[in-house]
């Protein structure tokens, strides 16, 4: 999860790239931080019950369909 509004989010992603880019996998899509994601934690839902129309369910939609396309 990332919050993208953070000056150091972009610094640690390509950090990360350089690091391990060229022996694991990463994904593009990233999972932004939510408070909404957050609270289905509390109430022992997913995010695609809590807040099916939400950036984070469109965020591990989109990241879904990058892992099946490895698959």
């Amino acid at each position: 999860m990332v919050d993208r509004r953070a000056n150091l989010t972009q610094e640690v992603i390509e950090l990360i790239e350089k690091a391990y880019g060229g022996s694991i996998r990463i994904f593009s899509e990233q999972i932004p931080r939510s408070v909404r994601a957050a609270e289905t934690s509390g109430q022992g839902v997913s995010i695609f019950t809590h807040d099916p129309r939400g950036k984070v369910a469109a965020a591990y939609a989109a990241l879904t369909g990058e892992v099946l396309k490895i698959a």
